[in-house]
């Protein structure tokens, strides 16, 4: 199985921006990153994304 680079981002985060432009990189690279964007900030998207990354992993099954 090929590596899955998965990233969670608060949409309020200062990082959104990097983000995207690391989707960019990552679609011009051909390497396989999917960008979460979840509300809220860096610190309240913390249960929210942990919720969301165990239903990605068990799809995977």
């Amino acid at each position: 199985m090929a590596p899955l680079y998965i990233a969670y981002v608060g949409a309020g985060d200062g990082l959104a921006a990097e983000a995207r432009a690391a989707q960019e990189s990552a679609r011009r690279l051909e390497v396989p990153l999917t960008v979460n964007y979840l509300e809220g900030d860096h610190f309240n998207t913390l249960a929210p994304a942990v919720e969301l990354f165990l239903e990605e992993i068990q799809a995977l099954d």
